[in-house]
């Protein structure tokens, strides 16, 4: 009798522990297993489990050809780099929710896929190659095309939770930015040929030297053609900037030209972001006790190379950047590390100069539009007041009348 008492008492102590631990584990553990069961019928679910809804993908592109890899999934997608397979490219990403996407800068090849991407409300991120080579290493040695898709989707993952994708989305250029860095390029392809021709001069055989000389005076005809070219570009175009960016002692047509075609930026973003998308930032390299000399890496190395010159020739003639240098030099700096120093400088001036002006520009067109609205509404108002009064005037004569 103890023992059935007993086992009495424990069976009731077990049924309470059950209704107040277990059966409410068990209900919330079934309402799952329904929602789940419910959700594997929805186009938001796949396999069982949940998809997210904003998907990242990576495009290795090559000249013929590119192949998509989605996050997170083993299998890829190629597809012909022609016009109708960019828009079969972009249906296939839609198809998987994928909100940003990742490509690698290939000499241009990227840039129309970039654009139908973009068109498509896509961000789209043209990463540089030697960062995401480094980011393949660490995970795996081999490399395909195939692996490379994949790769550049889990590097635009990781760009994006760090909140790093939204200050490198690409933005395509307007007409005129594209015509005029152009022109640039064709002037700096066409100075140097005549700098080989230059050279070749010296060392051709007599017989062979009117031919040098005629290719150096025909080269030199282009450049000036294309100096004009640009000129006219700088002064007639781009709402003004050009003017503002001249202003500056040292920074000479070339040098605007290619601040206007090559940094679009300039102006809308802070001093940092500018000075590392130039590369005018040397990264510390520190291990312990050793801190190595760093030099100039990364960033758009046209841009760093026009801003050289336009340094250079501002330590003589700029007073600001003038005093700055010889600042510099006094101090036992050396003289590329001074003139880095008065690079970043030079280029903080114009990043602010550019934003107040391109802040007065917003203000002025506030005004015009306010200032038209203004007159819009006085004359509405005035031929509002004159219906009324014809109106008046009506009922009083029909007033009158009867």
């Amino acid at each position: 009798p103890y023992n059935i008492r007993l086992t009495a008492l424990f069976s009731l102590h077990f049924v309470q522990y059950a209704d107040y631990h277990i059966r409410p584990a068990v209900r919330e553990r079934a309402a799952i297993i329904n929602t789940t069961e419910q959700l594997k019928h929805t186009t938001e679910c796949k396999e069982g489990f949940l998809m997210n809804p904003k998907n990242y993908g990576g495009i290795d592109v090559a000249k013929k050809n590119f192949v998509i890899g989605i996050y997170g999934q083993d299998k890829t997608k190629t597809g012909a780099n022609t016009p109708k397979g960019h828009a079969k490219a972009v249906e296939y990403l839609q198809k998987h929710n994928v909100d940003l996407v990742v490509l690698e800068s290939t000499g241009g090849l990227e840039v129309p896929l970039a654009n139908a991407l973009h068109a498509a409300d896509i961000r789209v991120v043209i990463a540089n190659p030697q960062r995401t080579h480094q980011y393949a290493e660490s995970f795996s040695l081999g490399k395909t095309d195939h692996l490379d898709a994949k790769m550049l989707a889990d590097y635009a993952q990781a760009l994006d939770s760090r909140k790093m994708a939204d200050d490198m989305c690409y933005a395509p250029p307007s007409e005129e930015a594209l015509a005029l860095e152009a022109l640039v390029k064709r002037r700096s392809q066409l100075v140097e040929m005549r700098k080989m021709e230059k050279n070749r001069l010296e060392q051709t055989h007599a017989s062979q030297k009117v031919s040098v000389v005629a290719m150096i005076k025909h080269l030199g005809e282009l450049i000036a053609a294309l100096d004009k070219e640009i000129d006219q570009n700088n002064r007639g175009g781009f709402n003004g900037k050009g003017e503002i960016l001249s202003e500056m002692k040292g920074v000479g047509r070339i040098t605007c030209a290619t601040l206007l075609s090559m940094l679009p930026e300039l102006g809308k973003v802070p001093h940092k972001r500018a000075a590392l998308l130039v590369g005018v930032v040397p990264p510390p390299r520190q291990s312990g006790e050793k801190e190595r000399k760093s030099g100039c890496v990364g960033g758009r190395m046209v841009v760093r190379n026009a801003l050289y010159m336009a340094a250079l020739a501002a330590t003589r003639s700029e007073p600001k950047i003038k005093a700055f240098y010889e600042k510099l030099m006094s101090r036992g700096k050396a003289f590329k590390v001074a003139l880095n120093a008065c690079m970043h400088k030079l280029l903080r001036i114009l990043n602010a100069r550019m934003r107040d002006y391109l802040a007065s520009l917003k203000g002025r067109i506030y005004n015009s539009s306010a200032t038209a609205t203004k007159k819009t509404s006085i004359s509405d108002t005035a031929k509002n007041i004159k219906t009324l009064q014809e109106t008046e005037n009506g009922c009083l004569q029909s007033y009158y009348a009867h």
